[in-house]
């Protein structure tokens, strides 16, 4: 069995002509809901995280990070491009190259990709993960070459307003 975690970057600073969209942080509330994100996450799993992807947008990869140093992972937070700017079978390709001695991935991203990707993968209508929200989907394989749809069960949404 494996288990992925999509989990959507946290509150950020507002959009802006002048900055590049990549560029914007973490807002003080991101901050804060993603370290109580974390907390619930790392005392909800009976196992820790295996692996973290992450799109390199600042919001994103600063979500992944606090995630990261709540785990205290050894390993680096694997930053992929496609997560930014590409679509479900972009993310889909990162789950199905994964190794398979991770048996549990997250991956740090953005909307719509996310929520696309969680409703396609589980047959759900989830409407939007919201900032800070981690869909948990578990697939009844052990291989991630043969994750597709109809294997995948979304096991739960939560969200910073919700715990």
């Amino acid at each position: 069995m494996k288990h992925l975690y999509l989990i959507r970057h946290a509150d950020s600073s507002p959009a802006s002509l002048r900055m590049d969209d990549r560029n914007r942080h973490l807002s003080e509330m991101g901050k804060k809901d993603a370290k109580t994100m974390s907390m619930h996450l790392s005392s909800y799993l009976d196992a820790t995280l295996d692996l973290i992807y992450s799109s390199p947008a600042k919001r994103a990869k600063s979500t992944a990070q606090i995630f990261h140093a709540q785990f205290e992972l050894t390993q680096s937070i694997d930053l992929r491009t496609e997560i930014y700017n590409g679509d479900l079978e972009d993310i889909l390709h990162i789950i199905t190259t994964t190794d398979n001695i991770n048996n549990n991935i997250a991956i740090f991203g953005h909307n719509p990709t996310f929520t696309y990707l969680i409703n396609h993968l589980a047959s759900a209508n989830i409407g939007s993960l919201p900032t800070c929200g981690i869909a948990e989907l578990t697939i009844k394989v052990d291989d991630w070459m043969k994750v597709e749809p109809n294997i995948i069960e979304l096991k739960s949404v939560i969200s910073p307003k919700s715990i």
